[in-house]
């Protein structure tokens, strides 16, 4: 179903209420990631295939996909919007690398983060991308660890689930790994 003909009440319980992020950087909302796509059938093809590489055994697909999350956010519109977390020199606002997994940011950097993928706009849920080499069989992971639009309050495993459905219609498949918002009983 096209997202576009769904009411703000159906997309709110699709993928949650639309929330602004709680905190954004100055560089999010002025900024949008060089590597960033809307989720179609283009796009899709492409991530598709990129899954499918690492899946199939391509050691330096695998390696880089499980230390170097691939962000993504639902907008309010219900579009599922994805990107690597870019780094960017905050004097020149020049692309300087990819973050990591569990690295910091240098003083004068700033990381575009999942507000940066929807110009800092309302947000349903998002997360990120992860290759799991030591799954049996090794997999590809969608989480909710997004502090700005994941892991508030009113998500659910249901969310996620939901969210993995958009990728499933387009070929992409994805095992779900939800985290349990913070400061909730909301059991997974």
């Amino acid at each position: 179903m096209d997202a576009t003909s769904l009411s703000d009440a159906e997309l709110s319980n699709l993928y949650g209420a639309a929330l602004h992020p709680e905190r954004l950087d100055a560089l999010e909302a002025e900024m949008t990631p060089r590597s960033l796509h809307k989720l179609d059938s283009f796009s899709a093809s492409l991530l598709k295939e990129l899954f499918d590489t690492a899946e199939q055994g391509l050691g330096t697909t695998r390696f880089v996909y499980c230390e170097l999350p691939i962000l993504w956010v639902i907008d309010a519109t219900g579009t599922l919007w994805f990107s690597i977390e870019e780094i960017v020199e905050i004097a020149t606002r020049e692309f300087s690398w990819p973050r990591l997994r569990r690295t910091f940011v240098a003083e004068g950097y700033e990381k575009l983060g999942h507000p940066a993928l929807i110009g800092g706009f309302e947000g349903r849920i998002g997360g990120e991308l992860l290759f799991d080499n030591e799954a049996d069989p090794p997999c590809w992971y969608m989480t909710n660890r997004s502090g700005r639009y994941g892991l508030r309050p009113g998500r659910t495993a249901q969310h996620l689930a939901n969210a993995a459905k958009l990728l499933a219609g387009y070929g992409i498949r994805v095992e779900i790994f939800f985290i349990r918002p913070k400061g909730t009983g909301e059991a997974p």
